[in-house]
């Protein structure tokens, strides 16, 4: 009776792998839209250019961790380009320095990955090629792989 009922159902397989393939895609549609609502996620303007100009920024998981709590998150902002490259972070310890360049890196990211972040809407970004991954755990974790990130990150010429 199974092999029957197998050798019944293998006529359909490409049409099973189909609908698999398309309940796949629209759950992570509707899972990066639940996350997106959780952190009043918006889609800020993308540009052909390095660019990076967070207003009104937060880390999302720690903005969902806070709400969830009754806290208050304090947002960022946040403006790199040609003519401001780097910046320098200072502060005491457990001031948000960490917070900071973790939610600088996860926002780019997700932005490349289709997600709506969690930024004031006029907020703009630029594509990069090359986005490596490097340990943030301090301030002080690895700068030479911080710098070859940088030097060797190179912008799409066009979206």
């Amino acid at each position: 009776i199974i092999k029957a009922l197998c050798n019944d159902l293998s006529s359909g397989h490409d049409s099973f792998h189909d609908y698999l393939s398309i309940i796949s895609y629209m759950d992570f549609v509707g899972a990066k839209a639940n996350l997106a609502l959780a952190y009043h996620g918006e889609m800020p303007e993308i540009l052909d250019r390095p660019h990076f100009e967070v207003l009104k920024g937060f880390h999302p998981l720690l903005y969902i961790k806070n709400k969830n709590a009754g806290k208050i998150t304090v947002p960022f902002d946040l403006n790199l380009d040609n003519e401001n490259r780097m910046m320098l972070i200072s502060g005491p310890n457990a001031g948000g320095k960490s917070i900071l360049m973790k939610a600088t890196g996860l926002l780019q990211v997700m932005v490349q990955c289709g997600f709506l972040v969690p930024v004031f809407q006029e907020s703009k970004f630029g594509i990069f090629n090359n986005l490596a991954e490097f340990p943030l755990k301090t301030a002080s974790a690895e700068p030479k792989v911080f710098i070859n990130c940088l030097y060797n990150t190179e912008p799409t010429p066009s979206i």
